[in-house]
């Protein structure tokens, strides 16, 4: 025989535990629907550069100063400047736990000429000698100025070897990406899904 769940009780108690269905008869489908939503967004991590930036052929990745979102919470990204396998300096951010996150990069800036913009979000799996697109935000091709943001999902399986870099990629000119000490123009965020 089957209890009867007592709704009024879960709409004041914000939250509904696999213990709270014990003896209902749908308690195993339930209970893992109720783990997953317990699980929700376990991480919200998001930086931002404090002051302008220029990039160009030779440096297309991000390696300014960096600031952690006050509105962040949860474990926090470790940020360090690198070198990769073709000894490239840039901003590197490394995952605090293993999971899907979703890399969030929003890129404002100008450059003066009217050539595509290729902003990229790259992983690397081997601790940061190597690095792979894993995706491209472009800006119209025809405007002098930069406005990227895109977004791309990354499983971390290993937090001592998988990093994630922001960059541009193909700009013919110095591209001078915005930053600002008290707000987020050019900004690398992080959302722990699971």
């Amino acid at each position: 025989m089957s209890k009867a769940l007592d709704l009024a009780k879960f709409v004041t108690n914000s939250v509904l535990t696999a213990n709270d269905l014990t003896g209902y008869a749908t308690t195993t489908g339930v209970t893992t629907a109720i783990d997953a939503i317990e699980g929700g967004v376990a991480l919200a991590d998001e930086y931002y550069l404090t002051a302008n930036e220029t990039l160009g052929l030779g440096s297309p990745y991000v390696e300014s100063a960096v600031t952690r979102s006050a509105a962040s919470f949860g474990d926090a990204m470790t940020v360090t400047s690198e070198q990769d396998g073709s000894n490239k300096w840039g901003r590197t951010f490394s995952f605090p736990s293993v999971g899907t996150y979703r890399v969030t990069f929003q890129a404002q800036g100008n450059n003066g000429s009217s050539d595509m913009k290729e902003a990229f979000i790259k992983k690397s799996t081997d601790g940061g000698v190597n690095y792979t697109t894993t995706a491209l935000g472009y800006s119209d091709s025809v405007m002098s100025w930069a406005n990227n943001v895109f977004s791309v999902l990354v499983v971390v399986t290993d937090i001592s070897l998988d990093k994630v870099r922001f960059g541009f990629q193909n700009v013919s000119n110095n591209l001078t990406l915005n930053g600002n000490s008290s707000m987020a123009q050019t900004s690398f965020s992080f959302i722990k899904l699971n």
